[in-house]
């Protein structure tokens, strides 16, 4: 069976490749989406590692965050507080919890001249929606290339590795020495899928691990199976010829979980809809179906519906 696996490269701004000019620039600005963040009383600067470190306080109340510091630890915590309706990731029932429970707080440690910051997800029962017991922890240790500090008696985080812990994509504008920040589903979510390629008759897509992955309950994922405007369609695992075109043309290959090209008329209509059918592997052992649903037209891609 001959198929064409069309990749689609997405073009990722790493602001590690700022360049000199930004390190001496007047005014560094901060867009998160279409909104200028606003620092009063200090500014944003890049360091000596071409990262931009801007102010606690400006930078959390932009991103709908609390701060604290820690003066003896010399530690500034920033956390995102969740409810059971807008958690980024809820557990399943178990032994251990005849209950379902919610990842209640995540929250992201600095530590000044430490080039290491701690994030962790603390979960909480569903029924304990004021949160006074954790149930548990999960925690992630993040390796930076610069670290927070402490200039003219203020604190500075540096922002990469706040937003993208937090859920957005980075990226600079070196013409107007503009760090834009932009919400990004796939960075705040235990998997995301990619369209990979299209043609007559067939879709290719892959399933990746979001940066929440390592926190989640969920160990491995596959795809089992896929529907098309209700009617079962052929799907084909990706071979080893296409993982390894995967791995040399994307940028996001060590993410990458499963994948595989769907065989369906997508012709005959103009919309369709896909439901794909995963199997995750918890921690404990259980596994589990889900679906995914997408809308997908030739013209305008596909959108996620659940």
């Amino acid at each position: 069976m001959k198929r064409t696996l069309a990749v689609v490269l997405a073009i990722v701004l790493v602001f590690s490749l700022a360049p000199f000019s930004a390190f001496g620039a007047d005014k560094i600005t901060v867009m998160l989406g279409e909104q200028e963040v606003s620092f009063q009383d200090a500014q944003p600067f890049v360091d000596a590692n071409f990262r931009t470190l801007t102010p606690l306080s400006a930078i959390a109340g932009a991103m709908g965050l609390a701060v604290t510091w820690d003066e003896e630890k010399e530690t500034v915590t920033f956390t995102r507080e969740f409810t059971p309706e807008n958690t980024v990731m809820i557990g399943t029932q178990n032994k251990e919890n005849p209950r379902a429970y919610f990842v209640g707080k995540a929250t992201l440690v600095f530590t000044i001249g430490s080039k290491e910051a701690v994030y962790s997800h603390l979960w909480y029962d569903t029924e304990d929606l004021d949160k006074t017991t954790v149930v548990k922890t999960k925690t992630k240790t993040i390796a930076m290339d610069t670290e927070a500090i402490v200039k003219n008696q203020r604190t500075y985080a540096p922002v990469k590795y706040l937003a993208e812990t937090m859920g957005y994509s980075v990226g600079w504008d070196e013409g107007t020495s503009t760090v834009t920040l932009q919400w990004d589903l796939g960075e705040d979510s235990a998997t995301y899928w990619n369209i990979l390629g299209s043609a007559k008759g067939q879709l290719t897509m892959g399933l990746y691990k979001g940066s929440l992955f390592d926190l989640s309950e969920t160990t491995s994922c596959t795809i089992a199976s896929a529907t098309v405007n209700g009617k079962a369609a052929v799907i084909e695992k990706l071979n080893i010829e296409d993982l390894a075109f995967l791995k040399e043309v994307t940028d996001d290959f060590d993410r990458y979980m499963d994948g595989c090209v769907i065989w369906a008329p997508f012709e005959d209509q103009a919309e369709n809809t896909i439901v794909i059918k995963v199997t995750t592997t918890q921690e404990s052992g259980i596994k589990q179906t889900m679906e995914v649903a997408f809308n997908y037209t030739s013209e305008y891609g596909y959108d996620v519906i659940h």
